[in-house]
């Protein structure tokens, strides 16, 4: 095409103006390649079928997705083990209970002064407000990853020791001793979950659309109500394999059921341990947050616009709502009894209690469903006002529907009226209490804040399980009930008043953006399929009839 070659520099360049491409030696042919008039190769439609497997590169939207999905396997898996990890103590000692002599006469129902299972309860849950508090300040710090790491294996060890305590030369004392401490340091690694689950479900959801960050985030949340359930299920599993009066099979149980605790933590380990993290780290000053102590990035947190606001409607509401929540589940073997009677065994009592922690399911994937119609302030706040109004209505039905003349359809009908009231205790309030803050605190803030809310709601649970158990006995369940009602009205008001309106009007706006898109990309799909040819003004050329072109 030249009309003289042209002369390549000593140096090895090309000359100002002409392409590299132009003085390079000619490419030579591939075997899927023709050769035109032209000298050009052109591809063979044949041979050029199949993809060029010998490329490296990967599919930036797949390992987008294939993170999401990660990141949700996980995030689901472990709040399935926080709370069967939680909830399963209270089955172990059942079996516990149940050895009376040998390896098992180291727990009695007197000991520790008739609290042992509150103690050990709360040890967890203190240890677990520890966790919340260190692990998500670690999530910001060093990454969600590298935390969710820890946290993990300290479930999965932790959950093993509690499940291998044994009592030498039966030293109760000592045995339980052993039990405490290993369930404290579990509860680290379980509290260490709430945040960094949360946070990681939120940033890795493959969306920057705050409303299914917050879908995906409930996701997650939805599968503590699991495994809230999924214990009382290995009660029931565990309880008729013991045929014999040998205390050591009941110990076998009790070993079993808590050594399940560490399987999910081991699938938490696989997903996150090596593997990026996936929030968007842009705006974060990361030599400045790795210099932080923890009050430090407490500190400038608080800063944060809205920070004041931001703390009442996520931990102190956090704080009331476990108050009512594990304050109320002290009477429902009261409730229980009222329709199934008081015959005690660990198959009986696992079924009782797997009934009602099935309420908790559907109240949850109900709370999920309406955060897209809702939006967080509205689940939250009308979750808290249901839990006060069906408070009240447990309050003002308890003295009729358990007189000495009631009939046995009144006690149905009353256990109906508590599982209402369970219904809500399990619905609106406890999913916003879990995404509102991840809703609420930038990515830079979200583990520390997300973690220390939780310990608010965890401080709450001790206060719940103790007061309640106490003052019950003394003033009633009438006045205790009312004392729910009041505390779910404030965190009500809170939320209410606290929750910004602007955090649902952009989430309407990012919706009806989505939605024109993906309407306008359908319009465009079905006009390209309707282009007419020169040839068929009616449509798309005809493949079964061929055109002659001149």
């Amino acid at each position: 095409p030249y009309s003289r070659p042209q002369k390549v520099a000593e140096s090895g360049g090309t000359r100002p103006g002409i392409r590299a491409a132009d003085s390079a030696p000619p490419r030579p042919m591939q075997s899927s390649e023709t050769l035109l008039e032209d000298g050009q190769a052109k591809p063979n439609p044949v041979r050029s079928a199949s993809p060029d497997t010998s490329s490296s590169e990967v599919d930036p939207s797949r390992a987008k997705r294939t993170k999401a999905r990660d990141a949700l396997i996980a995030g689901c898996v472990a709040n399935f083990g926080v709370q069967y990890n939680f909830t399963i103590l209270a089955i172990a000692l059942l079996f516990l209970e149940a050895a009376h002599g040998g390896d098992g006469v180291w727990y009695t129902d007197d000991l520790w002064a008739g609290q042992a299972g509150a103690v050990l309860k709360s040890s967890s849950f203190v240890g677990a407000m520890l966790g919340m508090c260190t692990m998500g300040y670690l999530g910001d710090v060093i990454g969600r990853n590298s935390a969710f790491a820890v946290t993990s294996l300290l479930m999965a060890v932790f959950a093993l020791l509690s499940g291998l305590v044994f009592a030498p030369e039966e030293n109760g004392d000592q045995a339980m001793g052993m039990l405490l401490a290993a369930r404290f340091v579990l509860g680290i690694g379980i509290g260490g979950c709430y945040p960094l689950a949360s946070s990681k479900g939120s940033e890795e959801c493959g969306s920057d659309n705050a409303l299914q960050k917050n879908q995906a985030v409930g996701l997650i949340f939805f599968w503590q109500a699991v495994g809230d359930l999924f214990p009382y299920l290995i009660g029931m599993a565990l309880a008729p394999l013991h045929h014999t009066e040998d205390p050591l099979g009941h110990i076998g149980q009790f070993r079993v059921a808590l050594c399940i605790g560490a399987v999910p933590p081991l699938v938490v380990l696989w997903y996150t341990y090596g593997q990026q993290d996936g929030r968007d780290t842009s705006q974060i000053d990361h030599a400045a947050l790795a210099k932080r102590t923890w009050s430090d990035q407490v500190r400038a947190g608080s800063k944060e616009p809205g920070a004041w606001n931001n703390f009442l409607a996520t931990s102190i509401c956090w704080c009331f709502y476990d108050v009512a929540y594990y304050g109320s589940n002290q009477f429902t073997p009261k409730m229980t009894e009222q329709v199934f009677g008081d015959e005690s065994s660990i198959f009986n009592e696992s079924w009782k209690g797997a009934v009602d922690m099935a309420v908790g399911i559907p109240a949850t994937l109900h709370a999920l469903w309406l955060l897209r119609d809702w939006g967080t302030k509205r689940v939250q706040t009308r979750g808290h006002f249901a839990i006060a109004i069906t408070a009240v209505l447990v309050a003002c039905v308890w003295t009729p529907l358990t007189a000495d003349d009631a009939s046995q359809a009144m006690a149905y009908v009353l256990f109906m009226v508590y599982l209402l009231f369970y219904y809500a205790v399990n619905w609106g309030a406890k999913m916003g209490c879990f995404v509102l803050p991840q809703e609420v605190y930038a990515s830079e803030f979200s583990g520390t804040f997300s973690g220390i809310a939780a310990a608010f709601g965890k401080f709450g649970a001790i206060v719940g399980i103790w007061t309640f158990e106490g003052l019950t006995p003394v003033i009633g369940l009438i006045p205790v009930m009312l004392i729910v009602a009041a505390l779910a009205t404030i965190s009500g008001c809170i939320s209410q008043n606290c929750i910004s309106d602007r955090l649902w009007e952009v989430q309407k706006q990012q919706m009806k953006a989505a939605r024109e898109g993906a309407i306008a990309a359908s319009i465009s799909s079905n006009a390209a399929n309707e282009i007419a040819s020169p040839l068929h003004p009616g449509g798309a050329l005809d493949e079964e009839e061929p055109v002659a072109i001149n």
